[in-house]
């Protein structure tokens, strides 16, 4: 099994002999899903996270953050963050 970190991209890579698992950064620091799936050779691409769908990419429209989290490929989606989807982890006081 290896792990590789594309410093560039924001992406990690992990593969295992037949498979091969992509978890991305967007320029916000939020964690996405990328690809998990038969083994990638080579480098991987962040193309999935669709960061570039303007006007929801937050970098390019500081007002609209909801519908980027509404659309964006949550690798572990929480509470309390402005996604709308059912979180994977909710924290109370």
């Amino acid at each position: 099994m290896s792990i590789n970190y594309d410093e560039n991209k924001k992406i990690f890579k992990l593969d295992s002999c037949d498979s091969s698992y992509l978890i991305g950064l967007s320029p916000e620091g939020f964690v996405g899903h990328i690809y998990y799936g038969k083994r990638l050779l080579g480098e991987g691409s962040n193309v999935l996270l669709r960061m570039e769908e303007a006007p929801f990419t937050p970098n390019v429209n500081k007002r609209e953050k909801g519908s980027f989290l509404d659309s964006f490929p949550m690798e572990y989606p929480a509470g309390g963050i402005g996604d709308y989807r059912e979180s994977c982890l909710n924290v109370r006081f």
